[in-house]
């Protein structure tokens, strides 16, 4: 049904953009579809992001690091996945600062 209503739509005003998709598409008549337009819209483009980390997280996961608890693991992977941000020493200084590292008895 909703292959005949794009065969219908006159070609000027067929949508050209995935939003225009799912503004055109009726939610009441054509529940999956515009569930299915609307994850469309949801999902990234690129999942470039996700694979670095997993490509990331088996350099970093070596023998030796196997007992590298996990907040200095998932620091590692942050650094190594966000490589081409520049660190300097003063901000990890000042971030260091804020943190309280007295010991409660």
């Amino acid at each position: 049904m909703w292959k005949n209503v794009l065969k219908r739509t006159e070609e000027d005003q067929k949508p050209k953009t995935v939003i225009q998709f799912l503004q055109f598409c009726d939610e009441d008549l054509f529940p999956n579809i515009y569930k299915l337009i609307k994850i469309l819209c949801l999902l990234p483009v690129t999942t470039c992001t996700s694979e670095r980390s997993f490509s990331s997280l088996k350099n970093l996961k070596t023998y030796l690091r196997n007992t590298v608890s996990e907040d200095r693991l998932n620091g590692l992977a942050m650094l190594n996945i966000h490589r081409n941000e520049i660190l300097t020493p003063d901000d990890i200084i000042e971030e260091l600062v804020k943190k309280n590292r007295r010991l409660k008895f």
